[in-house]
């Protein structure tokens, strides 16, 4: 992070490069995490409740103690959830054997 960047510029970096590089597109990543959210729970749950849920365990971290860190994430899980809903980019589904 540079001195200067924003936490809207870090966010978009971050979503767009380097968390890409280490974990996979976004997307694909959330429609995973739901997938194995619907074992766990014994009930759907979709990519967008999924960042959903990322924007809410954010907060409440926030809500605890200020870190920037929370509010980077904040911007980038707002930016998942935007893409999810309006369909920018397709989000495969992953089929788990149910």
């Amino acid at each position: 992070m540079a001195d200067s960047e924003s936490i809207l510029m870090e966010a978009h970096r971050i979503i767009n490069a380097d968390k890409q590089e280490i974990y996979g597109e976004a997307h694909a990543s959330f429609q995973r995490i739901a997938d194995i959210a619907t074992i766990v729970l014994g009930r759907y749950m979709s990519a967008e409740d999924c960042a959903l849920f990322m924007i809410c365990f954010k907060l409440a971290r926030e809500a605890h103690k200020h870190q920037r860190d929370n509010l980077v994430d904040l911007c980038g899980y707002a930016a998942i959830l935007q893409n999810l809903l309006e369909g920018s980019i397709p989000v495969p589904t992953v089929s788990l054997g149910k």
